[in-house]
């Protein structure tokens, strides 16, 4: 018999080794994923304390963290940030998705220049 834990543990890393394969992909993989979340109003209200966190701790750009969560592995990431970079893609994928919702114009921007930064 199949417990619970084990069953979400097992989605979790499935969903999980997903997210990097689309990561993988490029703008294409991120595109793909900003599109699949759903915004609730929970997503919306997790996306609040941690954007202040970047930008009174880091005092960095959003998008800047937003790109590099998008494009780097987790160690280099952690090490630049000192974030948790699964919480992090989790994030950004609900600032994009938000973005994109909201103004697409800017969304569009932020995607052109991960093109442009080597995000094939």
């Amino acid at each position: 018999m199949i417990s619970a834990n084990n069953t979400s543990s097992k989605l979790f890393e499935l969903e999980w080794q997903l997210i990097e394969d689309k990561l993988s992909l490029g703008v294409n993989g991120i595109e793909w994923l900003v599109m699949q979340v759903v915004l609730t109003e929970e997503r919306i209200l997790s996306l609040i304390p941690w954007t202040m966190r970047i930008v009174r701790t880091n005092n960095i750009l959003l998008e800047e963290v937003v790109s590099d969560a998008l494009t780097m592995s987790s160690a280099p990431f952690y090490e630049k940030y000192m974030l948790n970079w699964w919480i992090s893609v989790d994030e950004s994928l609900t600032y994009l998705s938000a973005l994109r919702e909201r103004d697409y114009d800017r969304y569009f921007k932020f995607i052109i220049e991960l093109e442009r930064k080597g995000c094939k």
